[in-house]
């Protein structure tokens, strides 16, 4: 099993070093690095990289829908071209958490099926965002589980919400057999199977994604202004749902933002205990646990 790896990029330069030796660490063999005209950096370490393991492409964010369309064929092709039988799509700012730290040992990997693989958003504590960012040449595991605080449930009916997105967990992200589809959605978060594949959707319960919004003042502020700029340029032609999560950070004083999504120890621990962070490693045990019983379930009927 060769598993390549779609990887989105754009102004991440304090992300991207890390994101790369994870990625190698949980088995990913060749990395499709797209980047999208970053400024503070990152190409330039993505160039350094490149060859060998890493491929990198360069794509004008500037350009429309049927540019993006183009972009995401080729894409499938190059993955194709590297002997990928599995494809995930990332981007800069996610770590990828399987449960035993393999993507290999995933229980549906070899399934002829599209994985939506469930994202949550990383807690921001005081000295940081709560992940244990991997140094050079390493990754996390299933160790550094346990230090990973997300965002993995919104407010019960009643009680009082946590203010807009942050709770509200992301889309789901993709992994796919690159030779069973035609192309991806924007986003990433559906494929379109070659004509007369049945290509079903299935949730794995042994992965997780934590996203990490957060990590400094300047690089949200960064992704504030990239995301206005796409807007302007292209928000017209995006449908309906189409980026919800930027479309709500837009509006945004990115330095207010930050400093308001600064959880205290105490604030943490009432969060977690309410039920609405959770640990990876918890995540991961709940949802093997109601795989196991939906499986138990089943096999009663």
């Amino acid at each position: 099993m060769r598993i390549a790896a779609f990887l989105g990029v754009k102004d991440e330069v304090e992300l991207i070093g890390p994101c790369l030796a994870h990625l190698r660490a949980i088995g990913v063999d060749h990395i499709i690095a797209c980047d999208s005209r970053s400024t503070d950096g990152t190409r330039d370490i993505l160039a350094a990289q490149s060859g060998g393991d890493l491929e990198l492409v360069d794509f004008d964010d500037r350009a429309g829908e049927q540019a993006e369309a183009a972009l995401l064929a080729d894409i499938v092709a190059r993955a194709r071209a590297a002997g990928a039988d599995r494809l995930i799509y990332s981007d800069a700012d996610e770590f990828w958490l399987p449960a035993t730290g393999r993507l290999r040992d995933l229980a549906d990997l070899a399934a002829p099926a599209q994985l939506a693989v469930a994202r949550f958003n990383v807690v921001l504590a005081p000295a940081g965002p709560a992940i244990p960012l991997p140094a050079a040449g390493a990754g996390l595991t299933p160790a550094d589980h346990a230090r990973i605080l997300m965002f993995t449930a919104p407010p019960r009916p009643g009680e009082a919400a946590e203010p807009d997105w942050i709770a509200t967990p992301p889309r789901r992200k993709l992994i796919v057999p690159p030779a069973l589809i035609r192309n991806t959605r924007a986003g990433h978060h559906h494929a379109e199977p070659e004509p007369g594949v049945d290509l079903p959707r299935l949730a794995p319960a042994d992965l997780v994604i934590a996203h990490v919004p957060f990590s400094s003042p300047e690089r949200f502020a960064r992704k504030v202004a990239n995301i206005r700029a796409a807007l302007d340029r292209h928000g017209h032609e995006w449908g309906p749902g189409v980026a919800a999560h930027w479309r709500a950070w837009a509006d945004l004083d990115p330095a207010a933002e930050f400093a308001r999504n600064r959880r205290d120890a105490d604030q943490i621990r009432a969060l977690r205990a309410a039920g609405r962070i959770s640990s990876a490693a918890d995540w991961l045990a709940r949802a093997a646990r109601a795989a196991q019983a939906a499986g138990r379930r089943q096999g009663g009927k």
